[in-house]
C-alpha cells in the first residue's frame, strides 16, 4: 500500500531531496485520510511544514492540509496562528490565509475578516490571491456588509481565478446583487450560473436564486417559468415551497393584490410549514391594511398562528397588529393602554415604543386629557432619538401648553427646544409654537423675535403665514388700545395680506384682525375699509373658498354700519351675502328681513 512503500520516505535520509519528501508526504496523508486516520495525516504535513518552512511546495502542503482540517472536523487554528506571526515570508502567507478560511466556515466571522483582509498585504497576482478575495467577499456578505463584499469581487482578476472557482465566484456576484438591491443585476448572474455544468446541488442552488431574483423584480411570467422548472426538477426541496412564500411576500410588500392569493395557496398547500406563520401573519396585516380594512379578517388569521412554533419575530409584529386592530375596533383609551403596557414589558427595548406610546398619548389628547397624553408623549421622546424623538417632544409641548397649569408652559418651552435641537425639519414650527407659549406668558417681545428669526430661514409659505400671523398678534396683544403701538400689530397683517398668491382663508383673517385692531383702538372707519377688503371678493371663485374669515368680516362690517346708524348700507351687506350661496345664506336673508322690518325698508 501508498502507506507502506512510503514508510522510509517522509524522513530525511541520504539521496532523499525536499521536494521528494514533499510529495511522499502528501501521498503517505492522502493515504492516510483515506483510511479515516486524518489526526495521523495531518500530524504528518504539520510537521513537514514546521521543518521545511522554505519548500517550494508549501502552497500544495497547505492545500492538502486544509483538506484534511475539513474532513476531520478539526476547529484547532493553534498551529496556523502560530504559523502566521512567525517562519518564513511563504510559511505566514499561505497560514494567514487558510487560518482566514477556516474561520470563515465555522461562522467566526470577524475573524475571518480581520484574517483575510490582513492576508491581502501578503497576496500576488496568482489563483491563491483571487481565491482569498472571494473568501474575504464571502465573508461580508455572510456579515451582512454586501457592499464591501461587492468592492473585493469587483477586484478579483478573472483572467487568473481558477476555472473551479467560477461557479463560485458568479454566484457571489449574483448574491450580492441582489443583497445591494440590484436585482436586474442578480438575475444576469444567476442565469450565467445555472447555465452552468454544475453538480446536482449547485443547480438546485443556482435556479433557486434565479427564482427569487425574477420575484424581486416583478417578472412573474419569468418567476413562474423558473419556479415549474424547480418544482419539476427537486419536487421534494423545502425550497420549493420557500419560493411560493417569498413570492407572496415579496407582492405583499410591494402592495400586488395578488398577494392574498399566492400566500393563501402557501397556506392551503404547505401547511406543516415551519413558516406558515409567516404568511398567516402576512395575511393578516393584507386584511388590515386594505382599502376598507377588514378587521375580522386580520383577527383570524392572528388566531390562526401556532404560538407555540412561530419564531419570536413573528409574534411580536402579530403582537404589535394585534393592538392597532383592538383600537379600530374601538377599544377604550384604558384598554388600548393596558395592551400596549402589556406588549412593552414583553418586549422591552421594541423598536415599537416610541409610536406604541405616541398612539396612546394621542387618544388622551383627542379627549382633553392633556396631563395624561403630555406623559405618554413624553415617555415616547425618551424612547427613541432623532426626528422621531423630536416629534414626541412637539406633541408634549403642545399637550403641556393645554393642561391650563402656568407651570407647565415652561415645560413646553423646553420641549419645544429640545425639537429645534433634534430636528431641522421641525425647527421653525417649534419656534412658532414658542412664540405662542411667550405670547401666552405676556412675554409679546420675545414672541416677536422668535417669528422674525424664523421668517431669515425662508419656511415655506404655510409656516410663513402663520409666523406673519404670530407677529401681528404678538404686536396687538402688546399694543392693547394704545392707537400708535397697534400700528405695528396693523402693518403686520397688511403685510401677510398683501403676500402674493396668499390663499383667501390667510388674507382674509389677516384683513378681519387688522380690522378688529382697528376697532378696539377707536379707528372705526378704518376697521370698515378693512372688513369690506376681507369680503370683497366672491369665495366660491377661489380654489379653495373660505367662507369663516369672508363671513365674519361681513356680519362685523353690517354690525358698525348698524351701530353707526347707516341701516341701508348694512341692509347692502346683507342683501349681498343673501344672494351668495354659502353656509350662512339663511342667516344672511334672516337678518336683511329683520332691518327691513325694523327700519320700513322697502326695494323699489
Amino acid at each position: 500500500s501508498v502507506i507502506q512503500l512510503t514508510d522510509d520516505l517522509t524522513e530525511p535520509g541520504p539521496g532523499i531531496t525536499n521536494e521528494l519528501l514533499a510529495s511522499t508526504s502528501l501521498l503517505r496523508a492522502r493515504a492516510l485520510a483515506e483510511t479515516g486516520d486524518h489526526m495521523a495525516a495531518a500530524a504528518l504535513l504539520e510537521r513537514f511544514l514546521e521543518r521545511y518552512p522554505e519548500s517550494s511546495q508549501l502552497a500544495e502542503v497547505f492545500a492538502e492540509l486544509d483538506r484534511i482540517y475539513v474532513a476531520s472536523g478539526n476547529t484547532n487554528f493553534d498551529e496556523l496562528d502560530r504559523w502566521s506571526q512567525e517562519g518564513s515570508f511563504e510559511l505566514r502567507r499561505q497560514a494567514v490565509y487558510y487560518a482566514g478560511l477556516q474561520r470563515l466556515r465555522v461562522g467566526r466571522l470577524d475573524n475571518a475578516i480581520a484574517l483575510l483582509s490582513s492576508w491581502l498585504e501578503f497576496r500576488k497576482d496568482e489563483p491563491l490571491g483571487e481565491m482569498g478575495r472571494l473568501a474575504l467577499a464571502e465573508a461580508f456578505l455572510k456579515s451582512d456588509n454586501p457592499t464591501s463584499a461587492d468592492e473585493q469581487l469587483v477586484a478579483v482578476n478573472q483572467e487568473i481565478l481558477p476555472t473551479s472557482e467560477v461557479p463560485r465566484f458568479t454566484y457571489l456576484r449574483g448574491a450580492t446583487a441582489f443583497m445591494l438591491e440590484r436585482y436586474e443585476e442578480a438575475v444576469e448572474h444567476f442565469s450565467v450560473l445555472r447555465s452552468m455544468d454544475l453538480p446536482g446541488e449547485g443547480l438546485m442552488i443556482a435556479l433557486y436564486n434565479l427564482t427569487q431574483s425574477y420575484t424581486a423584480v416583478g417578472d412573474y411570467e419569468s418567476f413562474l417559468e423558473a419556479y415549474q422548472e424547480f418544482s419539476t426538477e427537486y419536487p421534494e426541496s423545502s425550497l420549493r415551497r420557500e419560493l411560493v412564500l417569498d413570492e407572496g411576500l415579496l407582492q405583499a410588500r410591494n402592495g400586488d393584490p395578488r398577494a392574498v392569493e399566492t400566500l393563501g395557496l402557501f397556506v392551503r398547500d404547505f401547511a406543516g410549514h415551519p413558516r406558515l406563520p409567516e404568511a398567516q401573519l402576512a395575511l393578516a396585516e393584507l386584511a388590515y391594511g386594505a382599502e376598507l380594512p377588514d378587521l375580522e379578517g386580520a383577527a383570524m388569521w392572528l388566531a390562526e398562528i401556532d404560538r407555540e412554533k412561530a419564531d419570536p419575530e413573528v409574534l411580536v409584529a402579530a403582537d404589535y397588529l394585534e393592538i392597532f386592530i383592538a383600537e379600530s375596533r374601538g377599544v377604550d383609551t384604558a384598554g388600548l393602554e393596558l395592551r400596549v403596557t402589556e406588549f412593552l414589558k414583553s418586549n422591552e427595548g421594541s423598536v415599537h415604543t416610541a409610536d406604541l406610546l405616541t398612539k396612546v398619548g394621542e387618544r388622551y389628547f383627542e379627549e382633553q386629557n392633556y396631563l395624561a397624553a403630555q406623559g405618554m408623549f413624553e415617555r415616547a421622546a425618551s424612547a427613541t432619538t432623532g426626528s422621531a424623538s423630536a416629534k414626541a417632544y412637539f406633541l408634549a409641548g403642545l399637550a403641556a401648553v393645554r393642561t391650563l397649569n402656568p407651570a407647565a408652559l415652561d415645560q413646553a418651552l423646553g420641549f419645544f427646544e429640545s425639537v429645534v435641537r433634534l430636528d431641522e425639519n421641525l425647527r421653525l414650527e417649534a419656534r412658532l409654537e414658542q412664540a405662542r407659549v411667550k405670547m401666552r406668558q405676556g412675554q409679546f417681545g420675545d414672541a416677536v423675535l422668535l417669528c422674525q428669526n424664523a421668517l431669515t430661514s425662508s419656511p415655506d409659505a404655510p409656516l410663513r403665514y402663520e409666523l406673519m400671523m404670530a407677529i401681528g398678534e404678538a404686536e396687538a396683544a402688546a399694543a392693547g388700545s394704545d392707537a400708535e403701538a397697534a400700528k405695528k400689530a396693523i402693518d403686520a397683517f397688511r403685510a401677510l395680506a398683501a403676500e402674493g398668491e396668499v390663499p383667501p382663508l390667510w388674507r382674509n383673517q389677516a384683513l378681519w384682525k387688522a380690522a378688529q385692531v382697528l376697532e378696539r383702538t377707536g379707528n372705526n372707519e378704518g376697521a370698515l375699509l378693512a372688513y369690506y377688503d376681507a369680503f370683497a371678493e366672491d369665495p366660491a371663485t377661489a380654489a379653495v373658498p373660505d367662507f369663516f374669515w369672508f363671513y365674519k368680516a361681513a356680519f362685523d362690517a353690517a354690525r358698525l354700519l348698524e351701530a353707526d346708524g347707516k341701516v341701508e348700507s348694512a341692509a347692502g351687506v346683507y342683501r349681498r351675502l343673501s344672494i351668495l350661496p354659502g353656509p350662512r345664506t339663511a342667516e344672511a336673508t334672516q337678518r336683511l328681513n329683520r332691518l327691513r322690518l325694523e327700519n320700513f325698508l322697502w326695494e323699489e
